[in-house]
């Protein structure tokens, strides 16, 4: 990419890595300093935020290049009516509130090179949101080490000594295969900006690597769910009898609850990511709760939050019903 400034498709590199969105993103200066948006909702007592730091556009055809033109086209037409036919990603981090602990879903664009267009300040959102500064984080789950997720893991501060947890309290939870294979070598490192975005967690201590299944509070557990990439992770949220899914990059866009076969280019495994997929959709579509188990996801339009419904042919996505007010996002009545 040599001019950001003019927005420059970001293209695929020939290291034998998968690219992640940072690569093939468009890159749009960000106006910073607007009042921040989040959307709150309760899953049974558990307090769940939405809050967006920014916006990625990506071509469609290059976010899906091995989905027939026609059939591509006719599934974008229902998102693209402002978007230039592109397909504009949200991105964020979602705050996840159990049993007195403050949990950070993944840590979004970050301000040091973003991928993207940055719009808010973490620290903003989380002040608006919940009245909480970065010392009242508990837990940020890393669902996986690409650069979307992780902008906001150091302290950005161009007079900082060296890069620091912007979350001094915090543990980061990542799953040992992603911090494994991202480590691997010198391609990967580069890749997700590691010695500026992840290494900083492990010299300071706060880094937590976990196998598998792990619960943070009885309400909260992250699960492996591989595919997009070699450690990825989603998260599962119960409580009193309700529940959802963060889902992650498990999915990137509406369209693949229609077409849970169509994989994006920045995935790792392509078989492997379709079976995740296929995983999450189903325990979302069958879920027993009165009201349907939410997908909440950082990516799909925002809030991205929404419940999976089973149609007679295949799933379809139902969004939640919004109103945007200033600062937050209520639910319309009725609804």
């Amino acid at each position: 990419f040599v001019d950001p400034v003019k927005g420059v498709w970001r293209m695929n590199r020939s290291d034998g890595i998968p690219p992640c969105i940072c690569d093939v993103c468009k890159v749009i200066p960000g106006q910073m300093g607007q009042n921040p948006v989040h959307y709150s909702f309760n899953i049974g007592e558990v307090c769940v935020t939405v809050m967006q730091d920014g916006l990625i556009r990506i071509p469609y055809r290059q976010m899906f290049p091995s989905v027939p033109e026609n059939e591509l086209e006719l599934c974008a037409a229902k998102y693209t009516a402002s978007s230039g036919g592109d397909a504009v990603l949200s991105s964020g981090s979602v705050l996840v509130q159990s049993m007195g602990k403050n949990i950070l879903l993944d840590a979004g664009l970050g301000c040091i090179e973003p991928p993207g267009e940055l719009l808010f300040d973490i620290r903003d959102n989380l002040l608006a949101a919940a009245q909480l500064r970065a010392a009242d984080v508990h837990y940020v789950v890393l669902s996986h080490l690409h650069r979307d997720h992780t902008g906001w893991c150091v302290n950005p501060e161009p007079n900082a000594q060296s890069p620091a947890p912007l979350f001094p309290n915090a543990q980061y939870v990542v799953q040992a295969d992603e911090w494994d294979f991202w480590r691997g070598s010198e391609a990967r490192r580069n890749r997700t900006r590691f010695e500026v975005n992840c290494q900083p967690l492990q010299d300071a201590g706060v880094l937590l690597q976990v196998h598998g299944h792990t619960a943070l509070t009885s309400e909260v557990v992250c699960e492996p769910c591989v595919g997009h990439t070699a450690g990825h992770q989603v998260v599962h949220i119960s409580s009193c009898g309700q529940s959802g899914i963060y889902i992650a990059d498990s999915m990137h866009h509406p369209m693949q609850i229609e077409h849970p076969e169509w994989t994006p280019v920045f995935d790792w495994d392509s078989t492997q990511s379709i079976k995740s997929r296929h995983d999450v959709l189903n325990q979302l579509a069958t879920s027993t709760d009165e009201s349907g188990a939410y997908l909440i996801s950082p990516h799909f339009p925002f809030p991205g939050v929404g419940h999976v419904k089973a149609r007679p042919q295949r799933l379809a996505w139902s969004a939640r019903d919004v109103n945007y007010e200033f600062e937050h996002v209520e639910e319309t009545k009725g609804n």
